[in-house]
């Protein structure tokens, strides 16, 4: 899987600078792992936005286990 992953990322980043081959050398640069560990968090914030206030006060509370409700829902395709 891993493999799958470099791969697509380097076909994604051949097109990419093939079509902005002006921004490439910009592109290399060592804070890549923290702006994708921001994005990730981003994304769950994103996913967060869409529940109701009554949803994020029982969240908030504690009187909602949000982790086991995940959990229980990715469970529930196999």
């Amino acid at each position: 899987m891993l493999e799958k992953i470099k791969e697509d990322l380097f076909n994604y980043f051949i097109g990419y600078t093939q079509s902005n081959p002006a921004i490439a050398e910009t592109l290399t640069n060592d804070s890549w792992k923290e702006y994708a560990q921001k994005e990730l968090e981003q994304r769950r914030f994103r996913l967060i936005e869409s529940l109701s206030a009554n949803e994020l006060q029982a969240i908030s509370n504690g009187d909602v286990d949000l982790n086991d409700i995940i959990r229980r829902a990715a469970n529930s395709h196999q």
